[in-house]
């Protein structure tokens, strides 16, 4: 991904992203996450008011990629061998 083009707001979660792949929730902290964007942990309060709505923007960001990168691809692979099959039966 190329991190030059996102926002703040967007980096913060690419980067929470990748340390909850490895930490998980729980094992993230303000401070960590912090330091892996490169800010303050004042300056993550400007786009988020609680370790809370990290957690909760972190879930919905996991969600958006997931449909993004696995659940959409699959449901066209999906469509695509239903034609596929359909036609051989025609």
């Amino acid at each position: 991904m190329n991190t030059v083009a996102l926002s703040t707001h967007e980096r913060i979660l690419h980067y929470g992203l990748a340390l909850l792949s490895q930490a998980g929730l729980a094992g993230i902290t303000l401070g960590m996450l912090a330091d892996r964007v490169g800010m303050s942990k004042s300056g993550l309060f400007a786009h988020f008011r609680s370790n809370e709505d990290v957690q909760i923007g972190l879930l919905t960001y996991m969600g958006q990629c997931a449909r993004q990168h696995v659940v959409k691809p699959a449901m066209r692979a999906a469509v695509f061998g239903y034609l596929v099959l359909g036609m051989r039966h025609l």
